[in-house]
């Protein structure tokens, strides 16, 4: 009976479902609400769906050392996840309609500022000189890429995931626009499946920081195949998470900046450059690819309100 699925059976098949048909998930988003699920069913794997009761999922919820961010980021997954399983009926209804959803808290937002950026990078290139020769002897642990790719990353707003799939195809540099797309291709005899958050495509314009990037990667071009990653490992291959991550951490320990400035800030500090400046928040909201002009107005409002010379233009 649909009654009697179990957590367990009913978790791997919400899971399978999210790598499948029109709506796949990205892998960000299925590591994201896996990692949820395998800590609600450590404490509640042996139920079947319909036994999981409102107060369980406030029990779940109210774990300690859990933060304000990461309380209303799990009470949605499992919100979507139970609404999944009533459409399955795998349970009559879902236990956390009865939960008050958790107040999150602002997020801090950290960002570059020019000078930090600045310095970034000459700390990247000076850590390359210095290292050159050991480095490029055993072909591992090459950061020269790492330098121009977070100065794409800090005039695109991508994501680590979209920049480690970024093509040459998706680049358009005459009409200075770049595509941030799903796509399923081949790159060195590997099949390569990569899905935007969302399964939500966009275009993102290229201001002349990324176009002079991609001035200097094109002379790094190794075939004509436009499957081609933009930033190449020192393999020849795509990047991995972890080797970005490492290499920045290196760095950014060279050049003295704190910890709260990781990869993700890059992204951040596109949008608060652009609000800063008078760019609208619907654009910059359409070209971080957020789901609405509200996600973008709840990170950065503080930006657009602290910046506003409106009032001082209007009845000074």
């Amino acid at each position: 009976m649909p009654g009697d699925t179990s957590l367990k059976g009913a978790a791997e098949a919400w899971i399978a479902s999210g790598s499948e048909g029109a709506s796949t998930w990205s892998n960000a988003t299925i590591r994201g609400r896996q990692g949820v699920l395998n800590l609600l069913l450590a404490d509640y794997g042996s139920r079947s769906v319909s036994q999981v009761a409102p107060a369980d999922i406030q029990r779940f919820l109210s774990r300690p050392g859990l933060k304000p961010a990461s309380r209303e980021s799990y009470y949605r997954v499992l919100n979507t996840f139970f609404r999944w399983c009533v459409q399955q009926r795998y349970a009559e209804e879902t236990p956390t309609q009865s939960v008050a959803k958790p107040a999150g808290g602002r997020k801090e937002v950290t960002y570059f500022t020019r000078a930090e950026l600045k310095r970034f990078s000459q700390a990247a290139l000076d850590y390359y000189r210095t290292h050159q020769k050991r480095i490029d002897s055993v072909g591992r642990g090459n950061f020269i890429w790492i330098e121009p790719l977070v100065r794409f990353a800090a005039s695109t707003g991508l994501r680590k995931g979209e920049l480690r799939h970024l093509r040459w195809c998706d680049v358009d540099t005459q009409e200075e626009k770049l595509f941030v797309r799903s796509y399923e291709g081949v790159w060195k005899g590997t099949s390569v499946t990569f899905r935007t958050k969302c399964s939500s495509d966009r275009v993102v314009p290229l201001y002349p920081m990324a176009l002079a990037v991609l001035d200097e990667r094109a002379a790094h071009h190794v075939s004509e195949n436009p499957e081609e990653p933009v930033f190449l490992g020192p393999t020849g291959r795509h990047l991995g998470d972890s080797q970005i991550n490492r290499a920045f951490r290196q760095v950014r320990r060279a050049a003295s900046l704190p910890e709260q400035l990781d990869v993700h800030a890059l992204r951040h500090t596109f949008a608060t450059w652009l609000l800063s400046e008078g760019e609208t928040l619907y654009r910059v909201s359409r070209w971080m690819g957020h789901k609405s002009v509200s996600v973008t107005a709840d990170l950065y409002g503080h930006v657009v309100e602290g910046s506003s010379q409106v009032g001082v233009r209007v009845f000074g």
